[in-house]
């Protein structure tokens, strides 16, 4: 019974134009790997410098002044990394 569901499947996924085109539209789980693991080492590389990068810029600032200076750094990575993603899709 279960074979003949699948092979009326098959059948169906081979003569539908749209299911084709769903195919070739999708991206594989490999890729998806990369790409995740590609964004987490850009955004792990950004933050382990991160407290380097604002040693200078907090020195001398209250705690008020610290806090919206990391918050600028913070979204700006988060920027970058939205940036990234969007240009590696127009691109594509």
């Amino acid at each position: 019974m279960w074979l003949n569901v699948f092979e009326q499947l098959r059948r169906v996924e081979a003569t539908n134009p749209e299911v084709e085109k769903l195919k070739k539209e999708s991206i594989s789980i490999a890729g998806v790997k990369i790409e995740v693991h590609r964004a987490y080492s850009a955004v792990r590389s950004a933050f382990d410098v991160l407290p380097d990068w604002l040693t200078h810029k907090v020195v001398g600032l209250d705690a008020s002044a610290v806090r919206t200076v990391v918050q600028r750094e913070v979204a700006v990575i988060c920027r970058h990394l939205v940036g990234w993603e969007d240009l590696k899709h127009e691109q594509s």
